[in-house]
């Protein structure tokens, strides 16, 4: 029971960052200042990562399988499930007003671009957390350790394949879930 209590806890925070960039883009997406839009955009976009991250966290059932038993793992799967759910549906959230927001000033076929370039910046940052372990506040709260490790990230070319295996599942995440989420909302 202690291994569901630790995890609700460390789930609730990552679920409170990855609604950070929803509320953002939604605030980006209506304000009609140009300075507002770009600072919050460079925020939005350092906190979009803990969307899709939530998926990531997956990993951590299977450590918890060796702790608990019984209905427990039941549960334990169940919080998992939902984490996966919310960690979906937050990312479209948080990308879809940008998208909107880009193809209403561009091209329809030019905010794609832009998309698959924020989403390989969103698998760059899943890369910084996940492996290196680098929290989104860092980039100011620690600005030296978090260009140390995004240039070591740059060199390496394990973490660059990191870096496009999370940018295409984050690509395939949004294009296939977009329209069921914005039905929805």
């Amino acid at each position: 029971m202690d291994v569901l209590a630790f995890n609700l806890q460390w789930m609730s925070f990552n679920i409170l960052l990855a609604l950070l960039p929803v509320v953002i883009a939604v605030v980006m997406y209506k304000s009609q200042s140009l300075i507002t839009r770009v600072i919050l955009g460079v925020v939005w976009l350092g906190f979009l990562p803990n969307t899709v991250y939530l998926l990531t966290d997956i990993y951590h059932f299977f450590e918890d399988m060796q702790k608990i038993s019984g209905v427990y793992i039941l549960l334990d799967l169940f919080m998992y499930l939902v984490l996966v759910v919310l960690g979906i549906i937050t990312f479209v959230l948080a990308l879809n007003p940008f998208e909107r927001m880009i193809a209403e000033k561009f091209k329809k076929k030019n905010s794609m671009k832009v998309i698959y370039f924020v989403n390989f910046l969103v698998g760059f940052g899943m890369v910084l957390g996940r492996i290196l372990r680098i929290n989104s506040w860092e980039i100011v709260t620690n600005t030296k350790k978090v260009a140390y490790y995004g240039f070591f990230e740059l060199r390496s070319w394990e973490l660059m394949a990191m870096v496009l295996i999370f940018s295409v599942l984050a690509q395939v995440i949004y294009m296939q879930f977009k329209g069921i989420v914005a039905k929805i909302s």
